[in-house]
């Protein structure tokens, strides 16, 4: 009774040995089958061997599947919206890079993760040349306690975005705070 467990431990397994092509065989009898008990994760690790192999596309399938099936656990699709963020980011895809990167489950994410989406959703603005906007969430994120570590990093990226929107005089005063709140930093210097 525990073979279907097996089945996707072994698999699991053979990935973690970097056995990628054998990990993809033994992974077949858990994601032919909707009704397997790790199914979901079978999918999850069907993306992982895709982007190990070189094959994004077949990475992104996988975990639209995962996100268009609603049996998943929240935490679980929050982890499917970060890592697809990422592919599509790789991809050039701002829009669809963005769309998942600010989805809701990602707010059951760990502290990093959360932070990581949230700039990449701010880069993925700059990217459309978005900038005061990009700018605005920068400004959301250096408000953020959880984050305070990076407050100097996002002053500095508020003041690039900034320049980059043609408000010299704004970058100018927000360069100025880093280097009055800042002294003595890398960042200020």
């Amino acid at each position: 009774d525990s073979m279907r467990a097996v089945e996707y431990q072994r698999a699991y397994c053979l990935y973690r040995n970097l056995e990628f092509n054998i990990s993809r065989f033994a992974l077949e009898p858990v994601i032919s089958d909707k009704s397997h008990p790790y199914y979901f994760q079978g999918l999850n690790l069907l993306s992982l061997l895709d982007e190990q192999g070189e094959f994004p596309d077949q990475a992104i399938a996988a975990l639209e599947a995962v996100l268009a099936d609603t049996s998943g656990t929240p935490f679980m699709r929050g982890k499917a919206h970060f890592r697809l963020a990422g592919l599509y980011y790789k991809k050039e895809n701002w829009d669809k890079s963005r769309e998942h990167y600010t989805a809701e489950e990602i707010k059951l994410l760990n502290v990093r993760e959360r932070q990581t989406a949230a700039e990449q959703a701010a880069e993925c603005l700059v990217n459309r040349k978005e900038y005061l906007k990009a700018a605005d969430e920068y400004k959301a994120l250096f408000k953020n306690e959880e984050f305070e570590k990076q407050h100097p990093e996002y002053l500095v990226r508020i003041g690039e975005i900034t320049m980059m929107a043609g408000r010299v005089a704004d970058a100018f005063i927000v360069f100025q705070k880093v280097n009055s709140d800042y002294p003595r930093s890398t960042v200020a210097s």
